[in-house]
This record gives structure tokens, C-alpha cells and sequence, in this order.
């Protein structure tokens, strides 16, 4: 009887780490970044951080909210934002009612809550030139 009861607990205690991203996933991930054309410098979000040229791969920490400036000269500047989505693993946190509220708050605070796009394709405008004045 005793021994059904630990594996009983140990189910129920594999079942409920299933379902935390925060165990699951990193709280990073990698995002593939490409431009139309090609050799377009990415900034961090005030623009005054050069982060790569595309195309590149960065790791950024997963947490809502993250924004890019696109530049290339003769291109006008581009502001982006990484559509992010649930990551479906922290749902698994229902599997122990009680934690529930735990892990979601976990997940939340650790980014593992969230996945970015895989990859953000920048599809560069040309700069529209001034047409010089004509008498």
C-alpha cells in the first residue's frame, strides 16, 4: 500500500513539471533576421545600438515587447516588432490545479511563457527622392 502511494506521488509530480515551460524551455531563443535587400543594419529599439546585419541570428531573452529599428541607406527606416505567441507547454501548469497559479506566474517571469517568430523578414521601402523644382 505503501509503495502504490509513492508511485502515485511521483506520477502526479512528473505529470505537473510536464507541464512547466519554465523547466522545459530556455528563456531564450533564436531569431533569424533577413532583408529585402540584403545588408540591412538592425539597432536596438531607440536605434542607437548596432545589433547585426542582416541576414543574422540573435538570441534574445523571450519576453513580450521586443523592437528593432531596420536601416540601409537610399531605404527609408523601419521600425519592427517580433510577434510573440503562448508557448503551449505552460498551459500544462493546469495539470496541478494548486500550482497552477505558481507556474503561470513563473513561466510569465521567466519568459518561458512565450515564444517569438522564428524569423522576421524586413522588407526594405525605397527613400523617395525630391523632385527639384522646376520654373
Amino acid at each position: 500500500m505503501f509503495t502504490h502511494s509513492k508511485t502515485m506521488i511521483a506520477i502526479a509530480m512528473f505529470s505537473t513539471l510536464q507541464g512547466c515551460a519554465t523547466l522545459t524551455t530556455e528563456s531564450t531563443q533564436d531569431v533569424l533576421f533577413t532583408s529585402k535587400p540584403e545588408g540591412a543594419s538592425l539597432y536596438n529599439y531607440n536605434g542607437k545600438k548596432l545589433l547585426c546585419t542582416m541576414p543574422c541570428t540573435l538570441t534574445l531573452n523571450r519576453s513580450p515587447g521586443a523592437f528593432f529599428i531596420a536601416r540601409l541607406e537610399g531605404y527609408k527606416v523601419q521600425a519592427l516588432k517580433l510577434k510573440f505567441s503562448k508557448n503551449t507547454k505552460s498551459d500544462g501548469n493546469v495539470a496541478l490545479l494548486t500550482a497552477y497559479s505558481v507556474g503561470n506566474l513563473v513561466d510569465g517571469l521567466s519568459g518561458a511563457k512565450y515564444q517569438f517568430q522564428s524569423t522576421k523578414e524586413v522588407i526594405m521601402e525605397k527613400e523617395e527622392m525630391e523632385k527639384p523644382l522646376t520654373n
